[in-house]
């Protein structure tokens, strides 16, 4: 090619990339052309490549692995580097990205998948100039056996019956592996046996949504031990199995007796034989009980034996003879398991020593006794007295019909509506001289029972402690408490355990003695044990009695010191690290999560030289916003806890334990109580059931104080029911809140003037510049600043409360003046002001507050986005208050009005104030929502509103932060 001029240099181009090239030169002029010169070669720079490279074929080598065999593209444009790998479940939302350096020939292996599911792959070729196209594929991996198995098991054998209840926790598996898994084995072995029986449980891939299995073991022979395994299996085979789990059947049904000779002895008595098998592997003594009955009376005996002799029965009258079993359950000391009566047998007595009997001994004088052998003067009698009750019936009707008074539809309703009232008063308690309340009445009852400086509920609590002020020291176990080895197992001297109703360990010591009682719930026997915060001294008995009486839950309410005082021993460990042991028991500490009103922590409750190792998981949940002989400022952090707990699978009773175990522990117990009763019943008696609750431990429900507030609790219950609720009905509960009553007002309405509106005149307003306001984590997680610029105030707040973190809403130029320096009380802090921060040191300690902007604008736009956005710029993150800085207006400014038709922050808030409210209520029930999958806006709505009252002017608000969480919920706006 001819260059362009004499110059020294050419541009050659369109050239292949990574090519290499010869170049060499040769000069001409008008005489001619001179010999090309030498070579020189060079290679092009390379280009990514231009096609995408092939996929070959792609194979499965295990459930979690494949292997891709794949080509380099056509044009290369330069030397293969690396394969770039991107791989993605069609359930995720971020490929996973791998690189495969230096290839060779052979094929691509990728793992750490998961069985069954389908991916998305893409291949692209890299040069080192750049990346090709995408080679795309989609591929489907191989099941697998499941890799999963039960970490705890809980057995449970059914009283009376030789059967088992098997609970297990499910599986935490996603979608897909949810699909697969087709059966949970349960392997059973008796214990005398060593064939293992096997039972596969079909698993319904949509129903594995429960947080636990429960499967009851049947045809199990009675009073053995057994060996219980669980297991998940998929088409691929058997997963790994669970660690035995032992558990002993009951004895079951008792059965019924053969009837084997009866004698008469020639006077007035006869001597009764019978056979009777008992249960297999029975050790007990089953106790007899005879029933022997004539026309006028009937007689009754209990016997051990296997015969009986009955005397001073009357000659020629005809006796029905039955027999009935007892025996006492192997796994409830307590109960006591009744057979069915066997079949009747009838006899009479005559003299010169004989007698007619249904079945006769051989060698008696005794005539067999068929039904036609009754005595004709009975059967006279009763003819008699049938005919007259036949005769005065059909004079009855003629009377009353020709009255016209007889209704028999009115008569069957009144019947219907007894036999009504008669199914919805199966309580425990006896209410009888204490009035049920109708629910429907009671809101206005306790109003009743308030008023005149609560006057009626004085008088009450006076009756209350009369009736029961006596019964702990004319307990007839006032000696085993107070008795020396036991008196130092009582926190307090004057409180102790009531024998009727005390826990007895079983120890192999021989002391029995634990200051625990059960208590029951108005439906339930023995649903609760209300004992004192254990000593250290005690640590070994409490958790024995918790292994004994197969509790699983424990509700802690007193904080370790209140005071100044010693209220409770720390009896579990205080890391997951540190396993402590107590007595025979170990425990660990499995997780634990906390919020602003209370704990929860998973224990791991074991025997320690159990062979095999048996264990449970122990749920302590720790209410700490209660004091000692007070009560709580609200209700609904209570309810909200009492919420929590009952969703929590209880499989025995709910250990509930204060300080002394009597206060406290009586007010939680008596509002689960009535919460339990009203979810069936519509009539309650809350002074009849603490009554009968103070019958099993002494002093429950303590003081004045608390009695009124448990009225308040169940009121407030009754009120706003179940507020607490699930994400996935989080829907539903807004579709009920918008239904309107009678009044014409929605729920929701009244919700706000029951729990927000200022019912004062005039209306109440902020009377300081800053209020400290409740998150989900802390108590004073949020805090709302009202100052017009920056000042002293401002900064002597932040440096005491350690604010790393300030968001401002709608920032004015005018607002920062910049300040250097200002007066605390211990001195003088220096401020360094920055773009987005503040720097604030006091000698040799700084602390750093970062400025968060946030626009109404911004928020209308997007506001999970800003909030999101504002989280992620906190410094210590819940570990400090969150200030926000907000403008407020004067109060004769427009305010927002009920044809607000669109629910915008712009229109609705004209105060920056109660913007920065609603934002501190929404990032509450978001953390709550994250945390739990739970919401409960009543909680965050009363609470604040008890800190400053009208902190929420309009409905308007309140709608708006339900449409906020019904956003993050996946639904629509209200």
């Amino acid at each position: 090619m001819a260059a362009p001029s004499n110059a020294t240099t050419v541009i050659v181009d369109n050239l292949s990339p990574y090519t290499l090239y010869a170049f060499s030169v040769r000069a001409e002029n008008s005489a001619g052309s001179s010999d090309f010169g030498p070579e020189t070669t060079f290679r092009t720079l390379g280009e990514p490549p231009n096609r995408a490279p092939q996929i070959q074929k792609i194979r499965n080598i295990t459930s979690e692995c494949v292997e891709v065999t794949v080509t380099p593209p056509d044009e290369m444009n330069g030397e293969l580097d690396k394969y770039l790998v991107l791989i993605q479940a069609v359930n995720e939302t971020i490929p996973r990205k791998m690189t495969f350096d230096k290839p060779t020939s052979t094929p691509l292996t990728i793992c750490a998948l998961n069985p069954s599911t389908e991916y998305a792959l893409a291949i692209e070729a890299d040069n080192g100039f750049g990346t090709s196209p995408q080679a795309t594929l989609i591929f489907h991996t191989e099941d697998s056996v499941p890799n999963w198995s039960p970490s705890t098991i809980t057995t449970l054998p059914v009283v009376g019956k030789p059967e088992i209840t098997v609970l297990w926790p499910a599986p935490p598996l996603n979608a897909t592996e949810k699909k697969l898994l087709k059966f949970m084995n349960q392997k059973i072995q008796a214990n005398n046996e060593d064939q293992w029986k096997i039972e596969h449980l079909n698993v319904n891939p949509n129903g594995v949504k429960s947080k636990m299995f429960k499967y009851r073991l049947v045809d199990l022979n009675p009073n053995t031990l057994y060996r219980i395994r669980v297991s998940a299996s998929t088409v691929k085979g058997e997963g790994a199995q669970s660690a035995d789990s032992l558990a002993q059947t009951d004895v079951g049904e008792p059965g019924t007796v053969t009837f084997k000779e009866l004698n008469f002895d020639c006077k007035n008595g006869v001597k009764l034989s019978w056979n009777y098998e008992p249960s297999i592997n029975s050790k007990k003594s089953p106790t007899f009980t005879v029933k022997v009955t004539n026309q006028t009376t009937s007689l009754q005996f209990n016997t051990t034996k296997q015969s009986l002799d009955i005397i001073d029965l009357s000659l020629y009258d005809e006796y029905l003879l039955r027999i009935m079993v007892l025996e006492r359950s192997t796994i409830d000391n307590s109960t006591i398991l009744i057979g069915k009566y066997s079949d009747s047998h009838r006899f009479l007595l005559k003299d010169k020593c004989s007698y007619q009997s249904s079945f006769c001994s051989p060698g008696e004088k005794c005539a067999k006794l068929t039904s036609s052998s009754a005595n004709p003067r009975y059967i006279s009698v009763l003819i008699v007295i049938f005919a007259i009750i036949i005769f005065a019936f059909i004079c009855f009707v003629i009377v009353h019909f020709a009255r016209g008074s007889m209704n028999f539809k009115h008569l069957l309703k009144k019947k219907e509506k007894c036999v009504y009232l008669e199914e919805i008063s199966p309580l425990v308690y006896d209410s009888a001289g204490q009035e049920d309340i109708p629910v429907e009445l009671f809101y206005g009852y306790v109003e009743d029972l308030n008023r005149n400086d609560a006057l009626k509920f004085k008088s009450q609590f006076q009756i209350l402690e009369s009736q029961t002020s006596g019964i702990d020291s004319t307990d007839s176990g006032e000696s085993t408490s107070s008795a020396d080895e036991n008196s130092q197992k009582n926190r307090y001297n004057n409180i102790g355990a009531m024998e009727a109703t005390r826990i007895r360990l079983n120890s192999p010591t021989g002391n029995d003695y634990i200051n625990a009682n059960y208590v029951d719930s108005c439906n339930e026997r023995n649903a609760y044990i209300a004992t004192q915060a254990p000593l250290p001294s005690t640590f070994s008995d409490f958790w024995s009695m918790i292994w004994q009486e197969r509790s699983n839950v424990i509700v802690c309410i007193t904080n370790m010191v209140e005071d100044g005082k010693r209220k409770c021993d720390q009896y579990w460990p205080s890391n997951q690290e540190s396993p402590q042991n107590f007595g025979n028991y170990q425990v660990t500490l499995v997780s634990e999560s906390t919020n602003a009103h209370f704990s929860h922590r998973i224990l791991d409750l074991k025997i320690s030289k159990s062979v095999p190792v048996a264990e449970r998981k122990i749920h302590q949940l720790h209410f700490m916003g209660w004091p000692d002989h007070g009560v709580p400022s609200s209700v609904f952090p209570l309810l909200n806890f009492i919420h929590y707990t009952s969703d929590i699978h209880s499989t025995g009773p709910v250990v509930v334990h204060c300080s002394a175990g009597v206060g406290r522990s009586g007010s939680y117990i008596l509002v689960d109580s009535m919460r339990r009763h009203l979810i069936s019943f519509r009539r309650l008696n809350v002074q009849g059931h603490l009554t009968h609750m103070r019958r099993q431990r002494a002093k429950l429900v303590q003081t004045l104080e608390q009695y009124i507030f448990c009225h308040e609790s169940i009121r407030q219950l009754i009120r706003h029911g179940i507020t607490r609720v699930h994400s996935d009905l989080f829907m539903r509960y807004l579709h009920y809140l918008s239904e309107e009553n009678l009044n014409g007002k929605t729920r929701m309405q009244l919700q706000y003037e029951d729990l927000c509106e200022c019912k004062h005149h005039p209306r109440c307003q902020m009377d300081s510049d800053v209020i400290t306001l409740p998150g989900y984590h802390r108590s004073d997680e949020f805090m709302v600043g009202s100052w017009s610029h920056e000042c002293e105030e401002l900064w002597k707040l932040i440096w005491k409360r350690k604010v790393q973190t300030i968001v401002v809403l709608n920032q004015r130029d005018s607002f920062w003046r910049k300040l250097h320096q200002c007066n605390v009380f211990d001195g003088e802090i220096q401020l360094q002001h920055g773009d987005n921060f503040v720097l604030i040191q006091k000698d040799d300690q700084q602390l750093c507050v970062r400025i968060v902007n946030v626009l109404r604008a911004d928020l209308d736009s997007d506001f999970w986005r800003e909030i999101e956005n504002v989280q992620k710029q906190r410094i210590t993150y819940h570990d400090a208050p969150l200030l926000i800085l907000a403008h407020k207006y004067p109060p004769n400014a427009s305010s927002p009005t009920d044809s607000t038709s669109t629910l915008s922050l712009s229109m609705l808030f004209n105060d920056d104030t109660s913007l920065a409210f609603s934002i501190c209520a929404a990032t509450t029930l978001a953390c709550q929502l994250e945390t739990t999958g739970c919401v409960d806006v009543v909680q965050v709505l009363s609470s604040y509103t008890q800190i400053q009252c009208g902190i929420f002017s309009s409905k308007q608000e309140i709608e708006i932060i339900y449409e906020k969480i019904s956003q993050l919920v996946g639904g629509t706006r209200v």
